[in-house]
């Protein structure tokens, strides 16, 4: 009986091979051998729909709109660059409103248009708004300057905010000085005219009390930039930014 059993299955395992590669597609007469079966109705496959990923809306900047600052002190140089060496243009009295247009990298230079359409660069630090932040006014790369960049960071690598640097001529009578101050990337942007070259000296001068190394009560930090002070020759010497380390 074992036998007869095996025999049997072989049979219908020898007969199913042989009806998968003799038909491929489903039939719908009755397998001969198969008692009682009914004929299989024939397959339809419903029509596959091809989904479109519907891309997300693109989130697009919202324009910029002007809006006005005001000088807060009195004799605010207006400049047509950013810089404290660039050419001035006028001196602006304290309350002397101003359309912000764009700031430099480092956000300490301000684009403004005067009432009576004058364009030109003032130190944001001397005016104030009472609108928009200044930082939200677009980031504007200057033309006609020399760009000096350096960067302060503490030994581990983390960047070092505001700590001044001075940026002056080196061997000349008169002192000839321009001042950048180090941003939340511990970068600082010093802007001198594009005329500008020889020997120029980069020293640490100053901190503010929003700086990461002061603490709460803006009385006490410890440590200093090293080196203190390093010498520049430009124009070459501003396509290489300069490294200080907080220690």
């Amino acid at each position: 009986m074992k036998i007869l059993v095996l025999a049997l299955l072989l049979s219908a395992v020898t007969w199913g091979c042989s009806l998968s590669s003799e038909l491929p597609q489903p039939s719908t007469s009755t397998p001969a051998g198969i008692p009682g079966a009914s004929p299989s109705p024939e397959l339809t496959h419903p029509p596959v729909l091809a989904i479109t990923p519907t891309p997300p809306p693109s989130e697009t900047a919202a324009p910029f709109v002007p809006f006005t600052v005001s000088t807060w002190a009195d004799n605010v140089v207006l400049h047509d660059n950013p810089g404290h060496l660039s050419t001035k243009l006028g001196v602006l009295p304290d309350n002397t409103p101003l359309t912000a247009l764009g700031r430099t990298p480092g956000g300490e230079w301000l684009m403004v248009k005067t009432a009576d359409n004058r364009l030109g660069w003032v130190f944001a630090g001397l005016v104030e708004t009472s609108g928009p932040d200044m930082r939200t006014a677009p980031l504007v790369n200057p033309t006609g300057v020399i760009t000096l960049r350096g960067r302060l960071t503490d030994e581990a690598g983390s960047p070092v905010n505001g700590v001044q640097f001075a940026v002056l001529q080196a061997g000349v009578t008169e002192e000839i000085r321009t001042d950048a101050m180090t941003d939340d990337e511990g970068i600082f942007y010093a802007f001198l005219p594009a005329d500008s070259k020889g020997s120029w000296w980069v020293e640490y001068t100053a901190i503010s009390c929003e700086s990461s190394v002061m603490d709460a009560t803006c009385s006490n930090w410890s440590g200093a930039p090293e080196p203190k002070g390093m010498y520049v020759q430009l124009p070459g010497g501003a396509y290489t930014p300069i490294q200080f380390t907080w220690k």
